[in-house]
């Protein structure tokens, strides 16, 4: 982008930026409480800049560009979901416990937190007041002007803090002058570099800039403007709104001091509230409690890396049976930041790389490992991380394969990664790097113990695949042959219901009549479904008011598998939601598959809840009950096909098929299951 300094940019890293402690202890401990939601996640997100800021650009990446620009924090973590967010938080604890904090840096960290977190809510606050038509962007936007603060301080830990010794003074003449850039071109060159578009970029580039320059600029400009001045000190009954603010704020929005006073006092207040909330002092020069709040993220960090199969990041990240490459490449955005990447297979047969090229009718790209001098080939046969940077430092020359793969990877420079199991070379992951910095010592070696999961993951896959497949032939058999036998009795109850309105025991406009008729309907639809499991379920269907819907099945079910195992079912129905509409025939599949797991699992005289919420963007609809829990071994392959506890007779797809209806809704869902029960958590949007 024209006036960023693009080129100092690149050669600046962004990576390892630190976040407060606090909110990382604090949203680790969310991701393990189960009663912890969506919102108490996105709260705690909203609350730290960098943690937003890589949640926005995995949103943004080319993996989800097709959902549009994402310019607000609950809409990017909506559509990434909370397995994206634990891998965010595992990877920013780990990078965290490896720094230490000066007395200089501390103190740094803790006025760029207040001011960030300040900036954010007085944005908000003045977009609400002047009507501007996005204040969650308004919101984030406050919240990562100053992040080029932190990128100065990560490169230039010696001589960046003593720059800002006054929160008040402009410190971008100084930085200019000896860095040959500024923190507000470092925040809006990673705005623009998340797509969120020039306007976004501009608001940032220029909060710094002289009232005269701003006053009929973009309304978001303005915006931010207004609010780094008022973050650069907490307005209280203590310190009043300064003249200059004051000036900025009538000239800029015709706003009166006194209110724009009022709007700053409760932010203050608000801050301070949210920061003894997490332990996080700012009243006093005294820091231990960053020491003591990292000591405590470690012990969380071991807490959720012991999971039974002694590697928690690899269970959020990698999903060893439908591993694809988008996958790979999406985990490998949200762990390392490298925006796109390819993975290529080798052929032990041929002794080469083998990459098809997406959508391309020319074939594949080989490259043999006996005469190749590409990256990608250095890294197979050295078993080593190897990188462009490293390469044009040495002044050595890139293959044409080399810049071919950059393109596809849209990117200026290449981090090779070779995937090794016991010494077996499985493929090369190619990992397109925006800035040419080779990664450091920290950075290799959490990308070795990355490759290695990867190159289990997929040894186990291998060695799986026949297995499944043969699993799959065999139940699709079996669906086929039981799809025959249960439409006799379908027709059965159909008659019997025809009877039993003829005879006026349940006349035909009873809402009892009308739901037990569509159920059966449903089911035969579903039978005719199941008899092709690999055709495309369609995607269009009525429309049905969720609380109305749920009241309707749950009454059928209450009557029916509920009766006969003594389970009693609890609604508590979001009165928000009353009007909302869902896709009647999928939610009603979702919850009856999920209800009848839950009625199956525990014994006679348990208890099933089933609850809706609203949580901003979207909708959360939530069944628990109080049985056993599931195994951990189940729990871990739950959503896919032929997993089931509940033995001989069944087939085990009735959670795979509830998951693919939940995908077909661009929801997602969640199992939490211990001894006090299960409980599942479907998150859908909300329009």
């Amino acid at each position: 982008m024209p006036g960023f300094g693009r080129a100092v940019q690149e050669e600046i890293s962004a990576a390892n930026l630190p976040s407060m402690p606090h909110i990382l202890a604090e949203l680790l401990r969310l991701c393990q409480d189960p009663a912890a939601d969506f919102q108490h996640m996105a709260r705690m997100v909203e609350r730290d800049p960098v943690l937003s800021s890589q949640l926005i650009s995995a949103a943004n990446s080319a993996h989800f560009s097709r959902h549009g620009h994402v310019n607000s924090i609950e809409r990017a973590l909506l559509l990434m979901g909370t397995d994206a967010l634990k891998t965010i938080a595992i990877t920013a604890s780990v990078q965290q416990l490896a720094r230490y904090f000066s007395n200089v840096e501390a103190s740094f960290l803790k006025s760029f937190w207040r001011r960030s977190l300040y900036g954010a809510l007085i944005a908000k606050s003045l977009a609400l007041m002047t009507s501007y038509s996005a204040p969650d962007e308004a919101y984030l936007l406050g919240l990562v002007h100053n992040l080029g603060e932190l990128v100065l301080l990560v490169n230039y830990p010696e001589q960046y803090p003593h720059l800002l010794v006054d929160p008040k003074s402009n410190p971008e003449p100084m930085e200019q002058a000896q860095f040959h850039t500024t923190h507000s071109e470092l925040s809006a060159y990673m705005v623009n570099e998340w797509g969120l578009g020039s306007l976004a970029a501009d608001a940032v580039l220029y909060h710094h800039a002289a009232l005269e320059e701003v006053c009929d600029s973009h309304h978001l400009t303005k915006i931010i403007c207004l609010a780094t001045q008022l973050a650069a000190e907490p307005i209280s009954e203590l310190h009043p709104i300064d003249p200059v603010c004051a000036e900025a704020s009538e000239r800029l929005f015709g706003m009166n001091a006194a209110l724009t006073a009022q709007i700053a006092a409760k932010v203050t207040k608000e801050v301070v509230k949210i920061a003894g909330s997490l332990g996080i002092d700012l009243q006093t020069g005294n820091h231990t409690d960053l020491q003591r709040v990292n000591s405590t993220l470690g012990q969380r960090l071991q807490r959720q890396m012991l999971t039974p199969d002694g590697n928690a990041l690899a269970e959020i990240t990698l999903d060893t049976e439908e591993q694809s490459a988008e996958t790979l490449s999406r985990t490998i955005n949200l762990l390392f930041g490298y925006r796109n990447s390819l993975f290529l297979p080798y052929l032990p047969e041929r002794n080469c790389l083998n990459f098809l090229v997406e959508g391309d009718s020319a074939g594949a790209i080989e490259v043999a490992l006996t005469t190749s001098d590409s990256l990608v080939a250095k890294a197979a046969r050295n078993r080593a991380i190897v990188c462009s940077a490293d390469m044009a430092n040495d002044g050595d020359t890139l293959k044409i394969l080399d810049r071919q793969l950059m393109r596809l990877c849209d990117a200026s420079s290449l981090v090779c990664l070779p995937v090794v199991e016991d010494d077996v070379l499985l493929g090369v992951i190619a990992m397109g790097d925006t800035r040419g910095t080779p990664p450091d010592e920290i950075k290799r070696s959490m990308l070795t113990d990355f490759a290695h999961q990867v190159a289990s993951a997929q040894k186990h896959t291998l060695l799986n695949v026949e297995a499944a497949s043969e699993q799959v032939d065999h139940l699709k058999a079996q669906v086929r042959a039981i799809v025959h036998e249960v439409n006799n009795p379908l027709a059965i109850v159909r008659n019997y219901l025809d009877a039993l309105s003829a005879g006026g025991d349940m006349p035909q406009d009873s809402p009892q009549f009308q739901v037990l008729k569509e159920e059966v309907d449903r089911a035969a639809q579903i039978l005719l479904r199941l008899q092709d499991l690999e055709a495309q379920s369609d995607s269009s269907s009525e429309m049905g008011l969720l609380n109305q819907e749920i009241r309707s099945l749950v009454a059928v079910l209450q009557g029916s598998i509920c009766k006969t195992n003594g389970t009693e079912c609890v609604l508590q129905l979001s009165p928000k939601l009353e009007k909302v509409k869902v896709p009647r025939n999928q939610l009603r599949q979702i919850v009856s598959n999920l209800v009848k797991n839950s009625v199956e699992a525990m014994t006679y005289g348990g208890k099933v809840m089933i609850a809706t919420t609203y949580a901003g963007p979207a909708l959360e609809l939530i069944i628990a009950d109080n049985g056993p829990g599931l195994p951990s071994e189940v729990s871990r392959s739950l959503f896919r096909p032929g997993i089931t506890t509940k033995g001989k007779g069944h087939s085990g797809l009735g959670l795979s098929i509830t998951r693919s209806l939940v995908d077909e809704l661009k929801g997602t869902i969640t199992c939490q299951s211990g001894k006090a029960g299960t409980k599942y958590r479907i998150t859908l949007p909300a329009e």
